[in-house]
C-alpha cells in the first residue's frame, strides 16, 4: 500500500530524527516536484511499509544543510538512510529503488 510521506520543514525536526536513528532506521527522501525522475523515485518509494521523509529540494537552505550536516553529497532525487545518526546507504537518480533502501534499513541492526 503506498504511503503517506511525511514533509520534513526545518532544521529541529532533523535533529528529532538524528536522534531516532539511533533506534530505527531513518529513511530520508530528497524530492523534486517538478522533475520526472524524482517522480519515479518516488514511486518506488511508495513501495515501502515505513516511514519516508521528504524534503522538497526547493527548500536549498535545509536540504542542503541536512547534506552538509551528514557528509553526503548532495543530488536530487536521492534517498538516504540513516542509522544511528551517520548515513548508512544513499542513492540518487534511477539508482533509487525499494529494494535498495529495504536492505539498508535491515544493515546494522
Amino acid at each position: 500500500m503506498p504511503k503517506q510521506f511525511t514533509p520534513l520543514t526545518d532544521k529541529q525536526a532533523f535533529a528529532g530524527l538524528l536522534a531516532q536513528s539511533e533506534q530505527e532506521p531513518i529513511i530520508l527522501f530528497k524530492h523534486d516536484f517538478t522533475c520526472p525522475i524524482s517522480a519515479a523515485a518516488r514511486r518506488q518509494l511508495e513501495r515501502l511499509d515505513e516511514p519516508v521523509y521528504l524534503i522538497d529540494v526547493s527548500d536549498q537552505p535545509l536540504s542542503l544543510g541536512i547534506a552538509d550536516q551528514i557528509g553526503v553529497e548532495h543530488q536530487s532525487p536521492q534517498v538516504i538512510v540513516l542509522r544511528h545518526g551517520q548515513p548508512v546507504w544513499d542513492a540518487a537518480l534511477y539508482d533509487i529503488s525499494a529494494e535498495g533502501v529495504q536492505a539498508a534499513g535491515r544493515q546494522n541492526q
